[in-house]
């Protein structure tokens, strides 16, 4: 997990991965106090590293944490974001316990389903637990291969997919896994992420590649980051 500036939902994302079985390696650029969230709630179990930088190079964070995740001899590593919550797609079963299923059949590479969470005008904001506050999301894509078995000829991620070095079988899992992402959590929250955090923050060489687009379309209005929520699915808590 890379980490920058997310002190108002870590904890939260951190507690429910802990509690799914897995065991954390960090990366944190933070300025806000993240870095110490981190460090409490992962303490010894895992390892959490301050690496502060001028620019955000994604191909040196993804190179960085896969090196640190393989320190620590792992037969699955999977990639999260500090604003996503990675639940199994069985109701009795945990993430990690779910990831040993798939395993057990056979498979190699987990697909996942990914849900974009938006703040809306119905949204309960007395409720500190973002996952009861922000109801309603938009299905994003499923081009998520983010949890893979380790094995010698897969040299890094790339964001979305491992990379392969002559490749051996490759099996995906039919089962696809969920993603619930929360990356803006309100209109002033994704104001101050995507001018002040991340746009400028981006490095250029990668932007030229294709990488960081995501916010290319942005502006400053309302309406880019509180959504109406007739335009959107409410979550039911009903394991679908």
């Amino acid at each position: 997990m890379a980490v920058r500036n997310e002190s108002d939902i870590i904890e939260q994302t951190l507690t429910h991965l802990v509690s799914q079985g897995i065991t954390l390696a960090i990366l944190d650029s933070s300025t806000d106090d993240s870095f110490e969230i981190c460090r409490r709630i992962v303490g010894g179990a895992g390892r959490v590293v301050r690496q502060l930088t001028d620019s955000f190079q994604w191909k040196t964070v993804l190179r960085k944490l896969y090196e640190m995740a393989l320190e620590m001899n792992p037969e699955w590593v999977l990639l999260t974001g500090a604003d996503e919550f990675l639940e199994s797609p069985y109701p009795n079963l945990a993430l990690k316990d779910a990831i040993e299923s798939e395993a057990e059949k056979g498979y190699n590479l987990i697909q996942f389903n990914n849900f974009e969470f938006w703040p809306t005008r119905d949204d309960d904001t007395s409720e500190n637990d973002v996952r009861k506050r922000i109801r309603y999301y938009s299905w994003q894509d499923d081009f998520q291969f983010r949890c893979w078995r380790v094995r010698p000829d897969i040299k890094m991620f790339a964001g979305h997919y491992p990379l392969f070095d002559n490749p051996g079988p490759v099996r995906v899992s039919p089962t696809k896994f969920v993603i619930r992402h929360y990356k803006i959590r309100s209109y002033e929250h994704g104001v101050r992420k995507v001018f002040d955090d991340r746009l400028p923050r981006f490095d250029g060489i990668e932007r030229k590649e294709g990488w960081h687009v995501q916010y290319n379309n942005f502006k400053r209005d309302i309406e880019y980051f509180v959504k109406d929520s007739r335009s959107l699915t409410k979550y039911e808590e009903d394991g679908r």
